[in-house]
């Protein structure tokens, strides 16, 4: 069931210094993304709890919501092994005021992405991967935003191929100097 809430998200412009130079500057060219021309669908936010990943997909959230749906998904695990709910939640409502790109975001998907993830979650993997370039991605504006406090190392192979990211961010503690 999907319920519509406003969320708090304080600006880029006001939360960019929270960044080391090289996040920020990732950052700021997906900021900069209109809709209009979007290579790969996965955007993957990972490192060390406590860094920012949340807050920078709120401001994301926030700066594309003109040209972009944000749906926050609070049970992934049923989302990728339920086909119908996935379906329903892929497809959207199909009102024609419906914006064009949705971004399905996900949180704390450690287990989702992990490199023992086909064995762990069984078609959840596979399923996350359709979504994003394969066939049920096909003809769909999905995005998939996850968050992880992995290693990009211990991810499974297949979720950093290159060509399925949109963008593979390590945000991290800022140096002493920043």
């Amino acid at each position: 069931r999907r319920v519509q809430r406003e969320i708090d998200a304080a600006p880029w412009s006001q939360i960019r210094d929270n960044y080391s130079g090289p996040v920020a500057e990732t950052l700021e060219r997906l900021m900069a993304i209109d809709g209009t021309a979007v290579n790969g669908r996965l955007l993957l936010l990972h490192g060390e709890p406590g860094t920012g990943k949340t807050t920078a997909l709120r401001a994301l959230a926030q700066q594309w919501r003109s040209w972009c749906q944000v749906d926050c998904v609070l049970d992934p695990e049923r989302l990728f092994s339920d086909p119908a709910y996935l379906m329903s939640v892929a497809l959207g409502s199909g009102d024609d005021d419906e914006p064009r790109w949705r971004l399905l975001m996900l949180e704390d998907c450690d287990e989702l992405v992990s490199g023992q993830a086909k064995a762990s979650a069984g078609q959840s993997l596979s399923r996350l991967l359709n979504l994003t370039d394969g066939l049920l991605g096909q003809g769909r504006n999905a995005l998939i935003a996850i968050t992880t406090n992995e290693d990009l190392a211990s991810l499974h192979p297949a979720v950093v191929r290159p060509g399925r990211c949109l963008a593979s961010i390590e945000v991290g503690r800022l140096r002493y100097a920043e």
